[in-house]
Order: C-alpha cells, then structure tokens, then sequence
C-alpha cells in the first residue's frame, strides 16, 4: 500500500492511498493539521468512500469543520456483517475546526477480511462538507479469538516437555568440563601434599644421622687424609768404619794419566 504507516498491532493508512476507492463528488483539501498533509472531501449527499481490509478492527478518522462553514453532515458507516452507524459531529463555533477527529469505531472482531463504505448524507437542509483523513485498521489476529482453550492446552505441554537439543548439548559440555577441572584440581593438592611431605621426612632424616640405604653406610666410613709415600734414600755416605775391608789402591798420578 501507499501511504500506509504498520507497527506490530495497527495500520494507518491516509486518505490518499490508492487502496480507497471513491466514488464521484470527493476532492482533497490540503491542510497543516491533517494526518498526510490534507484530507478528503465532499458536500456531495450520497458520496462514498470505500476500503477493504484484513483485521480486527477498523476506525474512520476526519476533519469537523466550523458549522457556518462546512453545516454539520451526517455520515454512514456499514462494516461487514457489523450493524450500521450513523455520527452527526458536534457543532464547531466559527473559526473552529477540529482536525483528526474520530467518526466511527468497531467492535472486536474475529480476524479476517472485511470492507467498510462511508457515506456522505449531508444534513436536513442543504448539502454540507464532509471531511475524511484516515482508517486505523487492526492487524493483529487474537490467538483466543477463534478457540483459546484447546490452542492453549495444547501449546503448553510442547513447550514444557521440548527442550532445544544443542541446549542439552552445552549443558553436557559444561558439567564434563567442570567435573574435570575439580578432578585436576584435585589431584594437583594431593601431589603437592605428597611431595611436601617426603621433603619433610628427608630433612628430617638429615638432621637426625639417621639416613638409610647407601647414606646410612657412607655416614659410617672414615675418610683418612691423604699423604705422600716415604722413600728410602739409596745415597751411600761412606762406612762410619775406621779399618776399611777393601784391598788398599795405589793412587793415581795425573802425570800418568797424561803419556
């Protein structure tokens, strides 16, 4: 659609969208204080604007203008399947007018599709103007509209008992992981508890003489210091004997030696 503003619950649609089909006798007044920027209008008796739509609900939005102006019409309203209504506006003072007015609001309905048509019948005297802006329809459908209990009853067990598998999956994956962390943990202290109490016993032991295996037998041993052998001097000083036993020599002249 042109000219149509949706949220999540509602649809404006303005008077120029194309989606409204009006008969002959209808023109469009530009004005600052109309939803669009103006809105449309007749002084035509018997003039009709109509639109089709799927919802709710629907209202009818226009323009009252001052009663020496536009007269006070009177205006039809016939949904589908839905009794017909009629609005006379209140008497605006001269000078007056009131912009976005509501002309016609319907009942809840059940969701569908629907039309609505707007008749102009103008008033007892003369033909006076009407002044339409805009339909504010409903989009939402009721979920407890059509059979609220068993679509109730029947969505609450599937949603309790259903449970996203890659959810179950994480949850899994998180309690292994913690499991394993306490376990490491775990196993971490007592080590170390082990570990610090054998150092303690050594130590202990140490301090005591008290060591076993080959420390036991090495703390036993005397370790002498070391000394360099002693040797005999093989050097002969001559016989401390006054009478020598050896046959006596002659000596030796250097003379001799010399021929």
């Amino acid at each position: 659609m042109s000219n149509v503003e949706t949220n999540t619950t509602s649809t404006v649609v303005d008077d120029l969208s194309f989606d409204i089909h009006y008969t002959a006798g209808w023109y469009y007044q530009p004005s600052d204080g109309e939803n669009g920027g103006g809105s449309h209008m007749t002084n035509r008796t018997g003039s009709q604007a109509v639109f089709q739509f799927n919802g709710t609900g629907i209202e009818v939005w226009g323009t009252i203008g001052a009663w020496n102006v536009v007269g006070i019409p009177t205006s039809q309203y016939e949904l589908t399947n839905q009794t017909v209504v009629k609005y006379r506006p209140p008497s605006m003072a001269p000078g007056v007018k009131g912009s976005k007015s509501l002309f016609y609001r319907s009942p809840i309905l059940e969701y569908g599709p629907y039309t609505i048509k707007i008749i102009n019948l103008g008033n007892e005297t003369h033909d006076s103007i009407f002044g339409f802006d805009y339909f504010i329809y409903s989009i939402k459908a009721p979920s407890s509209t059509s059979d609220p209990s068993p679509s109730s009853t029947a969505d609450s067990p599937s949603s309790g008992k259903t449970w996203p598998v890659s959810a179950i999956a994480g949850g899994i994956s998180a309690i292994v992981f913690v499991f394993i962390v306490i376990c490491g943990v775990a196993v971490y202290f007592i080590i170390r508890r082990h570990r610090q109490k054998y150092i303690g016993n050594r130590l202990l032991d140490i301090s005591d003489g008290s060591s076993v295996g080959h420390g036991s037998e090495m703390s036993h041993l005397r370790v002498d210091p070391f000394l360099p052998p002693s040797y005999d001097e093989a050097i002969h000083t001559g016989s401390l004997t006054p009478t020598s036993t050896l046959p006596s020599l002659s000596p030796v002249s250097a003379k001799r030696l010399m021929s």
